[in-house]
């Protein structure tokens, strides 16, 4: 297996983002300002907008393959009463959608 590791940069490389984003005298983790530059962030703008983006920013959940079968079942079976089972994975990102899901069902 091969690794790919994702480009380091030098401490002076993200100094910039770091003072950019410091907020009230309280510095900016450089760990995350090298996560940020990895992604491509190179100033308090685009920093700006990969950490609060808007709804226009957010990709179309349409476009994932037969959305809109899945919100016409989930839907109909609001409407008709029926009970439903919500599954979800221990990790964060599951289980904040189980009870998202859990929240508007």
């Amino acid at each position: 297996m091969n690794w790919k590791f994702k480009p380091q940069f030098e401490p002076q490389e993200t100094l910039g983002l770091e003072q950019a984003l410091a907020v009230a005298n309280r510095p900016f983790p450089r760990p995350l300002a090298n996560i940020l530059r990895q992604r491509g962030v190179q100033n308090l703008e685009e920093a700006k907008r990969y950490l609060q983006p808007t709804l226009s920013q957010m990709h179309d959940p349409f476009l994932m393959k037969d959305m809109d079968k899945a919100c016409n079942r989930i839907f109909a079976g609001l409407a008709g009463g029926e009970r439903f089972l919500i599954f979800g994975d221990y990790d964060v990102d599951g289980t904040t959608s189980v009870s998202l899901l859990q929240l508007f069902m």
